[in-house]
């Protein structure tokens, strides 16, 4: 795929963007700062959007396993719960 994609072990640190799946089988991206990312129907299209979207650079990509997705999403996921007032 490229050498803007990392597979080795401790190198998610220096990625800007982490692509996988997570538990529900969707391709997902997001970025090390939960500002940029999405869902995506394939493996492919979501490399794509990552790699364009860190300019092809070497190392900005990394393929992470699912429960390293899962813990990417949950400070997006905990942004998009409406907040629950006290009555």
């Amino acid at each position: 795929m490229g050498r803007a994609i990392e597979t080795l072990a401790g190198s998610e640190a220096l990625c800007r963007f982490k692509v996988g799946r997570d538990r529900t089988g969707r391709w997902t991206v997001v970025d090390r700062q939960n500002r940029v990312g999405g869902l995506f129907v394939s493996q492919q299209a979501a490399v794509h959007f990552a790699m364009v979207e860190s300019d092809y650079q070497p190392g900005a990509v990394w393929c992470a396993p699912v429960d390293e997705i899962e813990a990417a999403l949950r400070p997006v996921a905990d942004r998009a719960k409406p907040a629950q007032h006290a009555a």
